[in-house]
Order: structure tokens, then sequence, then C-alpha cells
């Protein structure tokens, strides 16, 4: 009915490409003849490369409105927003970034709504107010306050680093991580450096992890106390240790290391 596309960006390169551009060629292959199709605003050399598919299957293409959003407020229990002819929505999810992911959503269900399938504005507000992402900016404590985030390529840890400016302004972090050998980790930690007071690092459960001690290693370069830890429970009970009640850990790194984490946290 819909093919949909969110922002694309640089991960699973062995598969989908090398490039921006290849990956999103690749992800174009969803768009069937007889559907309709929805797209994230991104780049122009992107849109092109979606825009052609569409136009050589015939397939509607439909521009998601971010300039249809308004944002009324926004906390760390969420926010409120107005987009196009519908006011005081409310979602759970953290950052600008989701609602532009809120607005694809939207755009997509005027599409559906317009092929018959039965979807009023109750189900969209309930469906908003309602929503679910683990680890991506999800608190799991408040004492310290403790959020998880599993962002790993750069679109990502541009949104983290956005949300830590937005929601922990002046909150010096202890930050807990791991992350994957074979990930482009050099771009994980410049944006997100300047907000710690210090590193806690930790191995994933995952063959392909680079171990708490490399990444110690490499993320002594940012000149804060590094300390690595045996397991994940270990360093999440340092973490919690050294942030204090008042304080604020953040964990991100890997979407393998979270589940661990939150088993450790509860």
């Amino acid at each position: 009915e819909a093919a949909v596309f969110c922002n694309i960006g640089l991960d699973h390169t062995q598969y989908l490409g090398d490039t921006i551009e290849k990956i999103a060629a690749t992800k174009a292959g969803i768009i069937k003849p007889g559907c309709e199709a929805v797209l994230y605003r991104q780049s122009a050399a992107v849109e092109e490369i979606i825009r052609q598919r569409c136009a050589g299957l015939g397939v509607p293409l439909h521009l998601a409105d971010f300039d249809g959003i308004r944002p009324e407020s926004a906390g760390l229990e969420g926010q409120v927003f107005d987009w196009e002819e519908l006011t005081g929505l409310r979602l759970p999810l953290l950052g600008r970034h989701q609602l532009c992911n809120a607005a694809v959503a939207l755009t997509t269900l005027d599409v559906l709504q317009k092929r018959s399938w039965n979807i009023t504005e109750d189900d969209i507000r309930q469906g908003l107010s309602r929503v679910m992402w683990p680890g991506r900016f999800q608190i799991i404590r408040r004492a310290p306050l403790f959020l998880i985030d599993g962002g790993h390529n750069p679109q990502c840890i541009q949104a983290l680093a956005q949300n830590i400016a937005d929601y922990l302004p002046n909150r010096p972090l202890t930050v807990l991580t791991g992350v994957l050998s074979d990930k482009d980790y050099h771009c994980m930690y410049r944006s997100v450096a300047d907000h710690a007071v210090e590193f806690i690092t930790v191995t994933p459960d995952n063959p392909r992890a680079l171990t708490a001690q490399e990444l110690a290693k490499y993320l002594v370069s940012f000149g804060k106390p590094v300390t690595p830890c045996d397991t994940v429970a270990d360093g999440v009970r340092l973490a919690i240790d050294h942030a204090g009640k008042d304080g604020t850990v953040l964990c991100y790194g890997s979407l393998y290391l979270l589940g661990d984490v939150i088993h450790a946290v509860d």
C-alpha cells in the first residue's frame, strides 16, 4: 500500500552500498507498481533517486511536510506538537528528529486514509501517544537519571548530540559505552566527549565487539578519565555510583549493549 522511507544513513554498508546514494538506490527497490511512496525529506541526491524510481513505475511520491510541524512543548516526559490541521498531538519520544519521524508516519496515514483505510483521528492520537521506541534516548532510571541510546551511525549520533543540548544542558554526563569493532566509532565520540566528565567502557555481547580495554585506550585521547570494566553489570554499577543520585548516566554505542544494561539496572 505504501513504501515508506525514513532518514537514510550510512549503515550496513557491506549489504546496502558504501555511499548514501547507493543505499538509497538499494532501498528504492521496495517501491512496487500500484503502491504510493512516502519520503523523509533529505539530501537532493537521495530524493532524486527515489523520484526517478517512482516516476519509472508510475508511483505517486509524497514528501513528508516538516514545515507543517509546530512544536508546543518538550521535556523528559515527551513532546506536544501540532501538524497541519491536527493540534495537541502527544509523543512520548524525545528529540526534534522524532517530530520529523512523526511527520513521516502522519503523511503515511494520510495516504492510507485516501486509499480507503479506516483510520480515525482518535486512532492517530492514541497511536502517537502510546508509541514506544526502546533504546532511543530512553529513560530507564531517575536517580540518577539514566538514559540509553543505541545510535551508532552519523545521523543517529547527530540526533543524540542535539538531544543532549536540548534536554541535558549543563548536566555533566557519566558516559557508559561499548561498540562493535566494525563500526566507525571515531565519529561516535567527537560530538559527545565535551559533555562527558568520564567514560566507563564495557564489551558488548557480540563476537564483533571491541573490547572494553581497547575502547578505553582510544577514549583517553579526549582527555577525560576512562575506566574499563570486565562486565556490563560492573559498568552499570560503577556508572550509577560515580554519577550519584543527582547525576546523569548516558549509555550509548551499540544496540547489542542495551539489553544487558536494562537487565543490570533492574
